[in-house]
């Protein structure tokens, strides 16, 4: 083996590495769909987007009702990488532990 390719291998083998962590770290669970009657959001307006400043879909939604003229409230929230997702209503972010 050429002493390029083991230089060339050795991050990407730590990469995988931490790449596996990770993924064993975040164990994922199911969810069940449908209306879930006993979550309410508060609201003042007909339209209301409930979306972050660095959303390209939520400025997509912004573009769409500013430029139909239609009038709406934007209520921010806080992306879930920053660990206050639980802004909108305790009751959305509810969690089951997996046993």
């Amino acid at each position: 083996m050429s002493v390029w390719l083991a230089a060339a291998l050795i991050p990407v083998a730590g990469a995988a590495l931490v790449f596996a962590r990770e993924k064993r770290r975040r164990r994922t669970h199911p969810v069940s769909g449908g209306l879930k009657a006993d979550i309410t959001l508060p609201h003042s307006e007909e339209f209301e987007l409930y979306g972050n400043a660095f959303s390209h879909c939520s400025r997509k939604a912004r573009l769409v009702l500013a430029e139909l003229g239609i009038p709406y409230r934007h209520r921010h929230i806080d992306l879930i990488e920053t660990g206050a997702y639980g802004t909108i209503s305790p009751n959305i972010c509810r969690s089951t532990r997996l046993a």
